[in-house]
This record gives C-alpha cells, structure tokens and sequence, in this order.
C-alpha cells in the first residue's frame, strides 16, 4: 500500500532510488522479493554503561593526549554555534562519504550549513538535544568528531550517532581518544544512563575493534534495499494489475 505513495515522492522530486530497510524477517522476505538482495549490512549495538571499564577509557584518553600533543580537544553541548558551520559542515560530510557503504548507490553526501540548522530545528521540535566531541589539529582542522544526543522522556538511552576520523589522521588513537571522552562526559553529566546504542555497518572494521573492546554488543541486525524508479514503478504496476 505504501509504494504507490513512494513513486510519487520519488517522481515529485525527482529521485531515482528509494532506500528502504528492516531488521525483521518479514521485512527482508518483502524486500528481497521487491528489490532483490540487501545493498548493505548493519547492526543496532548496545552498550551497558554500568559493564564499562572506566580505567581503560581513562587510559585511552591518555594515550590520545599523549600521542598528539598539539591536538586539541574540544566539546559541545547543543548545536554547533552558528559561526562554526561554514568549516563544520563539510568537514563531517566528508566523514561521512569515507564510512564503507558496501554495494549501497548513496552518491557523493553533501552537508550544508543550512542543512545542520533544518537538523537542529527538527531536534528541537523533537525535545532531543546533543553533545559533541572533536578534535582540532593545530592548523585549525578538525581530524575526529563524534557525537551522541538524548531526550529527557528516555532517560537511561543515550543514542551514539556519528563518530569519524579523517584518513590521513588516522592510526594515533584519536577515535579511541574521542569516544572515551564522550564516554566520561556522559558517566559525569547523565546520572540515569544506561545505555548507549550506536549502528555500524558490519564492514566497519576499525569502528567495530573499538566498540567491541568498550563492550557494545549487537542487539539486532538490519540490512538495506535499494529500488530504482523505474523497478518501483514497475512493481506497482505489477500491483494495480492484481485483482
């Protein structure tokens, strides 16, 4: 039932493909009978704060420090401030592109300033709000970002978003470095957590090495479908046919 209206939104704005994806069996025999095999493969983790090893999130923070003592570490609660968008923007757009989508058609991801801005407006529409943690190289570029953001109607979930490190500043622990901050600022700052879920694509190697090792295990898996317009429009047509 909800195809037809999918077309249209496609064609209304002039889209080519419609994502779509599940994490229950129904859902993947409906989708692979529409789209036939999944493009990309992720998973839900979750992580106990109460089973955390606080020590090794101490020493992680410390080896960070220690291995690139002219990066500096800086952290934001709430949106990013307004005059840091123009730089902020792109930078985490670019992160995004370098995380391995597998055989998922996703194009070049472009991030806007005024796109952030819609974000944050929708965020606070929703009651959610953010912190975010990032790392500044001394020329002023930001190598690392990872962020999480909560609502206070699910108090012991917190809900890891993004986190990405830019290839040439890889290999010094700085995604260890930020995700153990974000860690200690959440164990300081959110007495009633409990939880903290993050996806990951079941490629994601080095981000998986570090949430393993925190102790995030998977919840439930998921996979991703991949239409065409014109597969869609068949399909529906295939649909009106049926009596």
């Amino acid at each position: 039932m909800w195809l037809p209206v999918a077309l249209q939104l496609l064609n209304r704005h002039g889209c080519r493909l419609l994502d779509a994806w599940s994490d229950e069996e129904s859902g993947h025999a409906f989708l692979r009978r529409i789209a036939g095999e999944p493009k990309f493969h992720a998973a839900e983790n979750r992580l106990k704060l109460a089973e955390v090893d606080w020590a090794m999130v101490r020493r992680w923070i410390e080896d960070g420090e220690a291995r690139s003592p002219q990066t500096k570490l800086e952290v934001y609660d709430g949106p990013i401030p307004d005059d840091m968008l123009e730089h902020y923007a792109p930078t985490i757009g670019g992160l995004l592109n370098t995380i391995p989508w597998e055989d998922l058609d996703h194009g070049e991801i472009v991030i806007t300033p005024e796109q952030m801005r819609e974000w944050y407006r929708r965020m606070a529409i929703m009651d959610l709000d953010q912190h975010t943690v990032l790392t500044r190289e001394p020329d002023g570029s930001i190598s690392g970002i990872t962020d999480v953001s909560f609502t206070p109607h699910l108090p012991t979930l917190i809900e890891q978003m993004f986190t990405g490190v830019r290839p040439e500043a890889r290999g010094r622990g700085l995604g260890k470095w930020i995700k153990a901050a974000m860690l200690e600022k959440i164990r300081a700052e959110h007495a009633q957590a409990e939880w903290m879920i993050t996806g990951n694509a079941e490629s994601n190697g080095p981000m998986l090495s570090i949430n393993h090792r925190l102790g995030f295990k998977e919840y439930r898996a998921a996979a991703v479908y991949q239409l065409s317009r014109d597969r869609l429009a068949e399909v529906v047509a295939r649909g009106k046919e049926q009596p």
